[in-house]
């Protein structure tokens, strides 16, 4: 892992799973790299839980034709993280938008 923004989300997720469980739930940090399998045939990796759908259905953006989150401040430089955790959160409502996929035409 070299890059240093998808290190920062490690970070960030791992510090945030080590104080819930200073509060006292349980708690583990999802990364988005490594891998939990890689398929060489068609050079995708699978994760434990998806977190570009996850970032998806929390309003952060849209899944581009690429099969990326895309927002329209970083475009797709998007690195995530996440906590499972049982501590009960407020929870913000499901964000799903619509896009129309736009198609390069010959100029």
């Amino acid at each position: 892992m070299d890059d240093l923004a998808l290190q920062e989300a490690h970070r960030i997720s791992l510090r945030l799973s080590v104080e819930l469980e200073k509060r006292g739930f349980l708690s583990v940090p999802v990364p988005s790299e490594p891998y939990d399998s890689w398929d060489p045939e068609t050079m995708t990796g699978k994760g434990l839980l998806s977190l570009r759908h996850a970032g998806y259905l929390a309003g952060l953006g849209a899944i581009g034709r690429n099969g990326l989150l895309c927002n329209a401040r970083f475009g797709n430089l998007i690195k995530l993280g996440a906590v499972i955790t049982e501590a009960e959160l407020d929870q913000d409502p499901i964000v799903v938008r619509f896009y129309v996929p736009i198609r390069a035409t010959p100029a």
